[in-house]
């Protein structure tokens, strides 16, 4: 148990996961500990592609040309070169792999271009109004729900939107939305069991932190941490935005994962919320904001606040 700052009791959670994603898109790795501040934990989203012919971010929210990178693994193999603030990056796919240097490395765009079958380059910095395309799929929820504008139709006739990325986070970031993604572990058994017990990958639904919590009740503990305040381990404090719409992202093959489009479906049928200026939508986890920088690490205490400061109970 812990105690609030009225002096109030109340459960408490732990961070049991962290994980950062170097590469937009690609798959991540698991950290141990991390320094986060407003721009999310170190390294995390350092690169993405961008697509030569468009200008757009590349995304495998848009499957038929971006999919592939969710077969792409990413991780950071030096955090300090030569003095540069850019993480070199190795990147495996196919049995193959290749090392991204910096922005604009153009070996390394070349080299997964041509796995990915589109020519891209390397950046760090998202371009000015970087936008990113995402299919519109029925397991999203109804079409008055779409929350950007409808620029074309993909290969099977689906809506493809133009979403401007980083409307949460500071500018000049990579993420599709917020630099803070938190989920709880329960809310995974939750759609685990609403599955009928089949084992639901955390990975598919790209966390940066996964959050035990005890003693709660609550299916989907992460529904009530919009507008809460995060406070883990020792210095680290975020603020939840809203809770993460999920979308054809989480359906899709990845690593050893097959495709999937019952995830969605279930969501979509046992956790549609109602997400306050943007519509309904099948979600999980939350968006956050970080608020005061620190370092999180696994087995860090996490404590869940009220608008007015007061300790509440995360499950």
């Amino acid at each position: 148990m812990s105690v609030g700052p009225g002096g109030e009791p109340g459960a408490t959670a732990t961070v049991v996961e962290i994980w950062r994603y170097p590469v937009k898109s690609m798959q991540g790795e698991r950290v141990g500990s991390s320094g986060v501040d407003e721009r999310g934990l170190a390294f995390d989203r350092a690169y993405a592609l961008v697509d030569a012919a468009t200008g757009k971010l590349a995304s495998a929210k848009r499957p038929r040309p971006w999919g592939a990178l969710l077969q792409m693994r990413a991780r950071v193999i030096d955090d300090d070169p030569s003095g540069g603030t850019a993480p070199v990056v190795e990147v495996d796919f196919g049995g193959e792999s290749t090392v991204i240097r910096g922005a604009d490395d153009g070996q390394a765009a070349k080299a997964i271009g041509e796995w990915v079958g589109r020519e891209v380059r390397i950046v760090s910095v998202a371009p000015a109004a970087a936008t990113f395309e995402e299919v519109w799929v029925q397991d999203m929820g109804a079409p008055e729900s779409m929350y950007a504008p409808v620029t074309a139709e993909d290969e099977d006739g689906l809506p493809v939107l133009s979403v401007r990325g980083a409307l949460g986070a500071p500018n000049g970031t990579l993420f599709d939305f917020s630099s803070l993604h938190v989920l709880a572990a329960a809310s995974i058994r939750s759609l685990s069991a609403a599955l009928g017990g089949a084992s639901v990958d955390v990975q598919r639904f790209r966390p940066n932190l996964l959050i035990e919590t005890k003693g709660g009740t609550a299916d989907y503990p992460d529904n009530h941490w919009s507008r809460s305040v995060l406070r883990i381990g020792g210095s680290l404090e975020a603020r939840g935005i809203m809770a993460t719409m999920r979308c054809v992202m989480v359906t899709l093959p990845q690593g050893g994962l097959a495709h999937a489009r019952e995830v969605l479906q279930t969501l979509n049928r046992v956790n549609h919320l109602e997400v306050p200026s943007m519509g309904s939508y099948p979600c999980i986890g939350v968006y956050a904001r970080v608020v005061r920088a620190g370092t999180v690490s696994e087995g860090d205490e996490v404590v869940v606040l009220d608008g007015s400061g007061r300790l509440i109970d995360p499950g």
